[in-house]
This record gives C-alpha cells, sequence and structure tokens, in this order.
C-alpha cells in the first residue's frame, strides 16, 4: 500500500519542485519523479542528497518508504528515447514480453518524447502486470490547444479509466471508457502549458496530483472495481496532435 505516514525520521518531501531540486545531473523524468513520489510517500532522502554527483538514479536509489519491507520498485520506465513508432516499442524497463500498442489513432517517439501524431483521440497502452498498488506518472507538454491530455489507468486495449487536464474548462477529469459524465473533476489550474501527472491506485482509492498536489481523491464503487479493478493496462491519452509526453513510469509499492 502507498503509505502517507512514517515516523520522524522519514522527511515529506511535497515541497520539492523542479525548481527547489538540487543539479544532481537529472533528466526531466528523474527529477519530476522526485517531485510526484515526494508528493505521494513519506521518504527519507539519503544523506547529503543536495551535494551528490550525478548518479545513474532509480526510485530506490533515492527513497527508503515508511514500509521498508516494501520499497517502490521501477515497473515500466521509458523516457522516449530514438525516432520512429510507439507501437510495439519495449521500453527500457517493463514486465517481460510487455511493449506498447497504439490503441487509437498514432503515436510517435521523437526528442525524447512521445507525440501524439492525429486528432482527435491517441491513445497507447502498455500491460504493467498489475492491477493495484502502483503509481503512473507522466509529464505533458503543450504545445497549442491541446484538450484532455493524461494517463490511462485500469485498462484493457478498448476499456479503461483515465484522468486528463482539459484546457477548455481548466480542470482535471477522471473518467471511465464507458462515457457519460466524469467520476470526479478538480478545481480549476490556471492553464497550464506543462504539468505532471500522476494516479496513485490502491483500490478502491484512485488519487489524482498535478505537479505533486492532490486534485483529485476518488472512491471506486463495486461496478466499477467489478468493470476495470482487474485490469493491467496503462499509458498515455490525448485528444489533440498537440501534446508531448516528456516521460512515462510506473512504481509498484
Amino acid at each position: 500500500m502507498l503509505s502517507s505516514t512514517a515516523p520522524d525520521r522519514y522527511l515529506l518531501t511535497s515541497a520539492l519542485m523542479p525548481e527547489h531540486l538540487p543539479p544532481l545531473g537529472l533528466s526531466p523524468f528523474r527529477r519530476a519523479l522526485l517531485v510526484v513520489v515526494g508528493g505521494v510517500c513519506s521518504v527519507s532522502l539519503l544523506t547529503s542528497i543536495g551535494y551528490a554527483a550525478p548518479l545513474p538514479l532509480h526510485t530506490d536509489d533515492l527513497f527508503a518508504v515508511a514500509s521498508e519491507d516494501r520499497p517502490l520498485v521501477d515497473v515500466v520506465v521509458d523516457e522516449f528515447t530514438g525516432d520512429g513508432n510507439l507501437n510495439n516499442r519495449v521500453p527500457a524497463t517493463a514486465p517481460v514480453g510487455s511493449s506498447w500498442s497504439v490503441d487509437a489513432s498514432r503515436f510517435r517517439t521523437r526528442f525524447g518524447t512521445a507525440q501524439s501524431r492525429q486528432n482527435p483521440t491517441s491513445r497507447a497502452t502498455i500491460d504493467i502486470d498489475r492491477s493495484d498498488d502502483f503509481l503512473v506518472t507522466t509529464e505533458v507538454e503543450r504545445l497549442g490547444r491541446s484538450d484532455h491530455a493524461g494517463l490511462v489507468f485500469l485498462g484493457t486495449t478498448s476499456s479503461y479509466l483515465f484522468a486528463t487536464y482539459d484546457e477548455l474548462t481548466d480542470f482535471v477529469e477522471l473518467r471511465s471508457s464507458v462515457g457519460g459524465p466524469a467520476l470526479a473533476v478538480s478545481a480549476a489550474l490556471g492553464n497550464p502549458t506543462s504539468y505532471v501527472i500522476s494516479v496513485a491506485v490502491d483500490q478502491p482509492s484512485l488519487t489524482v496530483r498535478i505537479d505533486g498536489a492532490i486534485v483529485i481523491s476518488y472512491s471506486m464503487t463495486p461496478a466499477e472495481i467489478a468493470s476495470f479493478g482487474a485490469n493491467t493496462r496503462a499509458g498515455l491519452i490525448a485528444e489533440s496532435r498537440n501534446t508531448r509526453f516528456e516521460f512515462f513510469t510506473v512504481v509498484q509499492a
């Protein structure tokens, strides 16, 4: 279970936003992960992290969660290096046999990002081999009007839940592929041009964060658990070609 409490020796790092992070030689993915994991878990930073030399960082290198027998484990890590079609791409870290599937429209990797390539909706998912106790994260950059860009989770290639930011309303919405009204809606965000969005799944609880701050807390209904609770795919979604995703990661706790 993703923990939010810890003994005094643990530090809550939800205040560590990218502009406050030390120059550790981190990629945008690792800097954003510091923000998101710090916002979700009570953690202890390793000694003198603020003065460390550049490291080949992984979540376990930096954090010891309160439940020390349940360390964070990288499940999927993709920084979208290379240039090509996202379909069938195998990330640097992923469950054995898992690769990306472009389930709707088109996605490609270019300049270290995944880019939606066609209107109306682009969607790509990967089997993460789990349906509970995980955190899925990406960073979205809007290049123009970019509606409903964010994350898919608890999905199959055609049935899923998703959390996206809508430029027109300035809200984050939690929805299902079944359609109908949003399951939950955030307060206005102030029209960000880029943002780190994450979803923590601890069934029945779903917690959506933007840049480390909780914007939606939702409890799945029994019907939603029956429909989506065993699904193991997660990924990216955008309703505009004007969207880039800087990275995609899933960690298990």
